[in-house]
């Protein structure tokens, strides 16, 4: 005697061959989905997310324009004219002709409203009647030397012709001015902070640069 239940468990067969046929059919669709989403996105490893880009030749970087320059610090301003290798020779002793033009190079930057050198044209500096003259000293470089004896007590330098800065751009538009390495560089070691008010109350600061032969004392 047959059983009734054959055509029932071929059909379940056949639906659970059905189904097993659909799952595989879902994770190879989207296995391969997965795939491809992964192949198509760009990974930026570190060394290309940090490599530089390569500039074109329309598009390499210029030289700072001078008034960009402005904005340097002293080093940097050092590091521009060349500094470092003109103070090993030995540097000339300024004739009047250059005082001259460091004064009026000075009065054209700041005006003659906050000039601080009297005029320009002057033949004075800041030793008044005392007799002297600058000269190279062997090994120790440019100095200042006494043409008279000299009395106890007496004032020898007045600061006369000491120029004044109130900001540092117009110190550094100074030194752009003199359009002279060598004579750019001299007032970059010379010139020194002052406080106008000396330490009382609220600083007033300015970059001085004596424009005289004052500025040979110590070595200059």
């Amino acid at each position: 005697m047959g059983s009734d239940n054959g055509p029932l468990l071929k059909r379940h067969r056949l639906a659970h061959y059905l189904a097993y046929l659909l799952f595989f059919l879902a994770c190879t669709i989207f296995g391969t989905g997965v795939i491809k989403l992964h192949t198509n996105k760009k990974v930026h490893t570190p060394e290309k997310a940090q490599a530089p880009k390569k500039l074109k030749k329309s598009e390499e970087v210029k030289a700072p324009e001078k008034e960009e320059l402005y904005n340097y610090k002293k080093s940097y301003l050092k590091k521009h004219f060349g500094c470092a290798e003109k103070f090993k020779e030995d540097l000339p002793v300024h004739s009047k002709e250059t005082w001259k033009k460091y004064r009026d190079t000075y009065l054209s930057v700041v005006g003659e409203a906050e000039s601080t050198i009297g005029d320009p044209e002057a033949d004075f500096d800041g030793f008044g009647d005392i007799s002297h003259f600058a000269k190279q000293s062997p090994g120790k470089g440019r100095g200042i030397f006494a043409g008279q004896d000299i009395a106890q007590d007496t004032l020898m330098w007045n600061g006369s012709r000491s120029a004044q800065f109130k900001d540092a751009h117009s110190f550094q538009k100074f030194l752009f001015d003199l359009e002279d390495d060598y004579l750019a560089c001299d007032p970059l070691q010379w010139s020194y902070i002052f406080d106008l008010n000396e330490g009382k109350g609220k600083p007033d600061l300015r970059i001085v640069t004596d424009l005289d032969e004052g500025s040979f004392c110590n070595n200059g």
